[in-house]
């Protein structure tokens, strides 16, 4: 057989575990010293041998790389719904997770199976039929009832009037009486009124007219009094001769020779200066300005007669209203007419006076009238607008109701809304297992990337078991999890129900010695490797095979510089893998430590094994040292057990029927109050533990063997 190194020599420095702190609740001494490379521990059951492996883990596992090994459970998992196993620490642990959840996932696609009955899949594919037949027969009505209405009312509701538009209006059906519908068909009846544009302000303002007019009359090219004309001709005579002069540079007469005065000279050179012009040209503007704004202006109001278009409620109003601003136009008309005559006298060269021309009143506040008129028609236009629009709606929402009475829709509603109800249930049921499955799908493939593969090991332990000549099984990869399946030496598929517990046993801890090897793990940390109670089984022949493959591990500790725990409570399995240390090895060459576990009162006692003679020899001997250890505890409550077990092994050693003859108090003492092997605290009824022992001398001495209790009970006389 191959034991895989641990780690390579000289890899990391060889410090071991010197010494352990240990629980106060459990040992009387808080602290296991004098550890060695190689250390067994043995102690019965609850004297805290798991209490010690897990307070090397606890305390050393940051600077070294442990590894334990509590049984076939830790590193083993049977799948029954794969009938195959998974292998390692990790895949142990995954693979129930991993089954669990696949169950789970199977059980909800199962729930949505719809052929199967009272599964959630087929009550929802029920529901979801009535759903959908009620649905459809609502979804009929809605159609029809909106053909009806576009066939018979689409003046009301249009000829776009659809199912959609149905659905939404029958929210608001209403019932109304006779004489409602009446009022709203009348409502509808009355004529569409056109809506009326206000009239415009006036575009001129008679008082700032004015004085702008008086302004240009007052205006002249020449100054009054220095100069006069009897005509234009001559104006223009003498404008011609003051052009011939050059006035600019003489001012002598050339008709008659005298001197022109200054303020004449001045009058006379203004004839022909530009400001005649601009006088003119003002003087044509003003009169394009009335006769092409203000005058169309004027005939415009004129002839805007909106009494047709008008309520016939406002139409006195408005008559009377344009009556007065007729007049009132008819008085600009005249009033422009006179200023365009006055224009047409406007001379340049003379300054007017303004002519006495009475002022018109502002057509504002008639026009301001008339509009009043209007807003009040338009405000009537869009109140009927209103109107009409309500009546619609009303008599709208009137037949849809009509139509729903006459096919029964509250009742069709009212059987949609309960399968509705009952579906969307299901519905949000179904959901939730959605949801509830793809979390587990997502789960599941998180477990996956968590597995381990294992074929080597898988390998490893086939090799090991043909080397061992152990061929009851081997293993086959299978399945997308990694797992294994088991077979016989024929070639045939085993059931994983009829490993027995040592083959278990064998093959988890093939693999921890595989795994050992594993480079991934803890490759810069010293090993320390702890067995606790590695024995789960009677198996000969599993007690056997581990017992070959730990002294194969205690063989190479020391080259492979790993530190090796053994912990039991199995005499068998500790005396033979002890190796024989106490015979063949120099006590330089052992590198262990032997320590025993003894229970005292409520907490264990360390009981280090310094010789062989202190050492255990076999499972009969063991009774015999723990008897003489409580012994001189002064524990005879704790006695009972062993002695109980000493005497039962003598008497089937020796063929006895009845060795408690003649011995019933002592028979009474350790078998009436025990309740178990592992029950060690027994009621002995206040006898001292001299006194207990002079029962037993006297059971052995009345078999004719008291030299073989005095051969194991030194320290009493005989």
């Amino acid at each position: 057989m191959t034991i895989i190194r641990c780690c390579n020599k000289g890899e990391h420095k060889d410090i071991m575990i010197e010494e352990l702190k240990l629980p106060d609740y459990i040992f009387s001494d808080t602290k296991l010293k004098n550890l060695k490379r190689k250390n067994f521990i043995y102690g019965r059951n609850g004297t805290g041998k798991s209490s010690i492996s897990k307070a090397i883990n606890e305390e050393y596992k940051e600077n070294y790389d442990v590894r334990i090994f509590y049984g076939g459970e830790s590193f083993i998992y049977e799948s029954e719904s794969l009938d195959a196993i998974a292998l390692g620490s990790t895949n142990a642990a995954v693979q129930p997770q991993i089954d669990k959840i696949k169950k789970e996932i199977d059980d909800i696609n199962a729930e949505f199976n719809e052929t199967e009955i009272n599964t959630l899949g087929n009550r929802w594919k029920n529901s979801y039929d009535q759903y959908k037949q009620a649905n459809d027969t609502l979804e009929k009505l809605y159609k029809d009832g909106a053909k009806f209405l576009k066939d018979n009312y689409s003046d009301i509701v249009g000829l776009s009037y659809n199912k959609s538009n149905y659905k939404i209006d029958k929210e608001q059906a209403c019932l109304l009486d006779d004489s409602s519908v009446e009022l709203n068909k009348s409502i509808l009846s009355k004529t569409n009124l056109n809506e009326i544009r206000e009239i415009p302000s006036p575009v001129y303002d008679i008082k700032s007219f004015m004085q702008s007019l008086s302004s240009l009359l007052k205006e002249s090219a020449v100054k009054s009094g220095v100069i006069s004309f009897s005509n234009n001709k001559e104006r223009e005579w003498i404008s011609e001769g003051v052009r011939i002069h050059n006035l600019s540079e003489s001012c002598t007469c050339l008709f008659c020779g005298s001197s022109i005065e200054p303020r004449r000279l001045e009058a006379l050179q203004s004839l022909i200066s530009n400001k005649a012009v601009e006088i003119q040209n003002r003087v044509v503007k003003l009169k394009e300005m009335i006769e092409n704004k203000y005058v169309v202006y004027l005939s415009d109001l004129k002839t805007n007669n909106i009494e047709e278009d008008l309520l016939p409620t406002l139409k006195s109003e408005y008559n009377s209203a344009r009556l007065k601003l007729l007049d009132l136009i008819a008085i600009h008309d005249k009033y422009f007419d006179d200023i365009l005559n006055i224009l047409d006298k406007k001379d340049a060269y003379s300054s007017m006076d303004m002519p006495l021309i009475e002022e018109p009143l502002e057509l504002t506040s008639k026009i301001i009238e008339i509009n009043k008129i209007i807003v009040k028609h338009n405000k009537e236009k869009a109140s009927l607008y209103i109107k009409q629009k309500e009546a619609k709606n009303k008599l709208k929402f009137n037949y849809i109701a009509e139509y729903n009475q006459k096919y029964n829709y509250e009742c069709l509603e009212s059987d949609y809304s309960q399968k509705k109800n009952i579906y969307n249930e299901l519905e949000g049921k179904k959901q939730e297992k959605y949801k509830a499955l793809k979390e587990k799908q997502e789960k599941l493939v998180e477990l996956r990337a968590k597995i381990i593969d294992e074929s080597t090991a898988m390998e490893f332990i086939n090799n090991q078991l043909v080397i061992l000549g152990h061929n009851s099984f081997s293993l086959k990869q299978v399945g997308e999890d990694r797992t294994y399946k088991l077979y016989d030496s024929n070639g045939n598929q085993r059931d994983i129900k009829s490993l027995s517990t040592g083959e278990k046993n064998i093959m988890a801890f093939l693999w921890f010695v595989q795994d050992l090897s594993n480079i991934t793990k803890g490759a810069d940390k010293d090993k320390v490797i702890v067995l606790d109670d590695p024995m789960s089984s009677n198996d000969d022949f599993a007690q056997y095979f581990i017992i070959m493959l730990i002294q194969e591990l205690l063989k190479k500790a020391a080259d492979e510089k790993y530190q090796i725990f053994i912990l039991t409570h199995n005499i068998h399995f500790y005396l033979n893998c002890r190796y024989q240390w106490w015979k063949g090895y120099k006590k330089s060459e052992y590198d262990k430590s032997t320590i025993h576990l003894r229970k005292c009162d409520i907490k264990t006692e360390l009981q280090y094994i310094q010789n062989e003679k202190d050492d255990l020899t076999n499972s009969y001997d063991a009774l015999w040292t723990e008897v003489k250890w409580l012994y001189h505890q002064n524990k005879p409550e704790y006695m009972a057990n062993p002695l109980r077990c000493i005497i039962e092994t003598f008497s089937k050693f020796n063929n006895l029927s009845d060795a408690y003859t003649n011995h019933k108090e002592l028979e009474k003492l350790l078998n009436v109050n025990s309740h178990g092997i592992d029950d060690l605290n027994i009621n002995i009824n206040g006898k001292t533990r001299e006194e207990l022992m002079n029962l037993v001398k006297a059971l052995f001495a009345s078999h004719n063997a008291l030299t073989h209790f005095n051969g194991y009970w030194q320290d009493m006389d005989d």
